[in-house]
């Protein structure tokens, strides 16, 4: 059946549709545009308080690192008065800014400040931390790598395998600390005479890393165990 064109005209515009369905609902329409400001409103206060965080973070860092280089140069005697403060600034910077990189370095720092001084249980355990706070940072290897002498240094050699051996498996090859690591793994095993397990790590390090002095002493090491007719 043919539409007359009383029907055509009856048939409202798309205009008329949207007007009508605005005003329908135009309460719900209202609530929700507000909540969709309120939303975006509220988005960009937290990235500008996350940003003056991060900023505020750095500063007391950069603050800090000032005073860890006078105590690298200080005496016995002046270190010992400088840490307590020292040492307050960073788990005062660790604990507030977390998650940033101010924290990562007054992390570092701290862990630093152990080793420096030799007491290797709290140097291992801060930089260990750090590897498991700030995973992705370029700090994390080294932490890793420093937390495995620091085992070697207490004679735990368990401890400093899995270390090693978990900076060897969790980062890429480009990673500058890995063929220290190898080495390192390597030294571990020939040391429990584990040979076949040394010199799998030894010739990883060699074919894999030809240009790192590591390298040399990998392949120094394979001759010499060669020679005593360890593999």
């Amino acid at each position: 059946m043919a539409k007359t064109q009383d029907d055509v005209q009856a048939k409202p515009t798309v205009a008329e549709s949207v007007s009508a369905f605005l005003h329908r609902f135009r309460k719900q329409i209202v609530i929700v545009s507000a909540v969709l400001v309120a939303g975006g409103i509220g988005a960009a206060v937290i990235m500008e308080i996350q940003s003056r965080r991060a900023e505020d973070a750095l500063a007391r860092a950069e603050t800090v690192q000032e005073q860890y280089e006078h105590w690298l140069a200080a005496d016995q005697d002046e270190r010992g008065e400088i840490e307590p403060e020292l040492f307050a600034e960073l788990e005062a910077i660790r604990d507030r800014y977390s998650g940033t990189y101010g924290g990562l370095r007054a992390q570092y720092i701290e862990a630093n400040m152990h080793y420096e001084s030799e007491r290797y249980e709290a140097a291992g355990m801060v930089f260990e931390q750090l590897a498991e706070n700030y995973p992705n940072s370029h700090l994390a290897p080294r932490s890793l790598l420093y937390a495995a002498f620091a085992a070697e240094e207490l004679d735990d050699p368990g401890r400093a395998e899995r270390l090693f051996r978990r900076l060897v498996d969790s980062y890429g090859a480009d990673v500058p600390e890995k063929p220290r690591a190898l080495f390192g793994l390597a030294r571990i095993y020939e040391l429990g005479q584990r040979y076949q397990d040394a010199e799998t790590a030894y010739s990883d390090l060699v074919e894999r890393y030809s240009a790192s002095p590591w390298s040399n002493m990998a392949r120094n090491r394979l001759i010499a165990l060669r020679a005593q007719d360890r593999i």
